[in-house]
């Protein structure tokens, strides 16, 4: 069975996983899995490869019709799906009940991606792919697919008018062959505003910091190393919804500063750039942070220190528990009895950053 749908969050992934175990408890699960990490990194391309596919294909598609419904309103719901995509973790529930999970690259053509997954599908359960077809066969069966399948059923997501329903009460959304559809979700809120930086670039300085130090010294950064709790991307706050009060006119700058990159050709949640510089590294048992300070003019963050968080010791440690270290090391300073560790970043290291808008992510 190949559940044809977009199960892009966890919520989605535990419900197929639970209906499917209840009627077949021995079923295997595959997930083919688009890698969209790290997000700040390898959005705008995704952003730029997938729109061009949607809207190229037109009106052949259920649902998502590029030709009648116009660009604008298939990058909002495109656009939707990216904030709110929750990548697979097979350490974690739901995902860890995935047996096998095949990793695809968006910018790959479909060809290729057809050929990763019936190698791997061979690979894991010969009884699924008795036998690997020739790329003959792979291009007949892509040409087949991207060009000669036309939709014949298309549903329309659409809700009947507040007076319509009262003229008829049994009317409620829009049905399609016998099928309500579900009302579209509200669009995501704001969830704050930051300086996204090259994690490669974050973490070879921090790398090169601590490659010099005795083992007391990098012993907490190489807890985190171990423990895979180095964080994958890395970002400066620049401020957090719950944090408005503070500077509202801040946040609604920022806020219409992302409006306005919404409603552009391209819409997007990148609202500027700013040069970033890394200037020392602080920790404790249950942080590791560094402190820096943005470049550019135009730019600023309402914590005490702005800072990139690099880990925290545990999962119930959260990032925000950078702010409380910082301030403490503001008034206590390091070494000795304090519990906290300094380490000067050495060298000039200023990193290119992109200004970026974050979405709030649906609760779980």
């Amino acid at each position: 069975m190949i559940a044809d749908r977009n199960n892009h969050q966890k919520r989605e992934r535990k419900q197929l996983i639970d209906d499917v175990s209840s009627v077949v408890p021995d079923a295997r699960f595959i997930a083919l899995h688009y890698i969209h990490d790290p997000k700040p990194e390898m959005l705008p391309s995704i952003r730029k490869i997938t729109q061009k596919r949607v809207l190229e294909r037109g009106d052949n598609h259920q649902t998502i019709q590029a030709n009648s419904k116009g660009s604008k309103a298939i990058i909002e719901i495109m656009e939707g799906f990216l904030s709110r995509f929750e990548p697979l973790n097979l350490n974690s529930s739901p995902d860890d009940g995935f047996d096998e999970i095949i990793n695809l690259d968006v910018a790959s053509s479909s060809r290729e991606n057809l050929e990763t997954v019936v190698n791997a599908l061979h690979a894991y359960s010969s009884p699924l792919v008795h036998e690997v077809p020739d790329s003959n066969d792979l291009d007949l069966a892509i040409e087949a697919a991207l060009n000669d399948y036309q939709v014949d059923i298309k549903h329309d997501l659409s809700f009947k008018s507040k007076k319509s329903q009262g003229q008829n009460k049994s009317v409620g959304p829009t049905q399609v062959n016998g099928s309500a559809q579900p009302k579209a979700p509200k669009p995501p809120a704001l969830e704050y505003f930051c300086v996204s930086l090259p994690s490669n670039e974050i973490r070879n300085t921090v790398d090169k910091a601590f490659s010099t130090q005795p083992p007391e010294t990098s012993k907490f950064y190489r807890q985190l190393q171990g423990n895979h709790r180095v964080q994958p991307t890395f970002h400066v706050t620049l401020m957090h919804r719950n944090t408005v009060s503070q500077d509202p006119d801040l946040w609604s700058y920022l806020s219409s500063l992302h409006a306005s990159a919404q409603s552009s050709e391209q819409p997007s949640d990148l609202i500027g750039e700013c040069r970033v510089r890394l200037e020392r590294i602080v920790w404790d048992g249950r942080v590791m942070c560094v402190v820096a300070r943005l470049v550019d003019e135009g730019w600023k963050s309402v914590n005490v220190v702005a800072h990139v968080t690099i880990g925290t010791a545990a999962q119930n440690i959260k990032p925000k528990e950078s702010n409380d270290l910082l301030e403490k090391w503001l008034e206590v300073g390091s070494g000795g009895d304090t519990g906290i560790g300094e380490l000067l970043v050495e060298g000039s290291v200023v990193l290119k950053g992109e200004v970026k808008a974050v979405m709030q992510q649906p609760r779980r």
